[in-house]
C-alpha cells in the first residue's frame, strides 16, 4: 500500500484567535503536516522560502499586506504552491481579482471543519 505524503501547510491570518483555531484542527489531521504560522504578507513569504509549503491558506485582508501581491510574489517564485484564500465572505471582485493573480480556491471563514478537510484532500489528490 502507498501512503501519500502530508500535506505540508503555512496558515496566515492577522488574527491569533483564528490562526489558533486553525491550527489546533489542522494538527489534529493525520494527512496535513503544519509547518508555521503568518501574520502578514511578508511573513507569508519568509515561510514559503524557509519551509516549501505545498499549500497556503491565506487570509484575504491582513493589515499592511497586499494580498493580491502576495498571491502574485508566490506564484512567480514558486508555482506549484497551493493557494487558499479564506475570505470573511464571500467578495466577488476580490475572487476575480485573486483569480487573474493565481490563487487555486476560495474558503469563507464560515465553513466546517469538515469542509476545509475535503478541500485539502482533494487537493492532496490532484496530480
Amino acid at each position: 500500500m502507498t501512503h501519500n505524503p502530508p500535506t505540508r501547510l503555512i496558515i496566515a491570518d492577522d488574527q491569533a484567535l483564528v490562526r489558533a483555531g486553525l491550527t489546533a484542527y489542522l494538527r489534529s489531521l493525520p494527512g496535513v503536516q503544519l509547518l508555521g504560522e503568518a501574520q502578514s504578507g511578508d511573513d507569508v513569504l519568509n515561510l514559503c522560502q524557509m519551509l516549501a509549503p505545498d499549500v497556503v491558506l491565506m487570509d484575504a485582508h491582513m493589515p499592511g499586506s497586499d494580498t493580491l501581491l502576495t498571491i502574485q510574489q508566490i506564484r512567480q517564485q514558486w508555482p506549484n504552491i497551493g493557494l487558499f484564500l479564506l475570505l470573511d465572505e464571500p467578495d466577488d471582485s476580490l475572487i476575480r481579482a485573486s483569480q487573474s493573480a493565481g490563487v487555486n480556491g476560495w474558503l469563507t471563514k464560515n465553513i466546517t471543519p469538515r469542509q476545509l478537510e475535503e478541500t485539502l484532500i482533494q487537493w492532496q489528490a490532484s496530480p
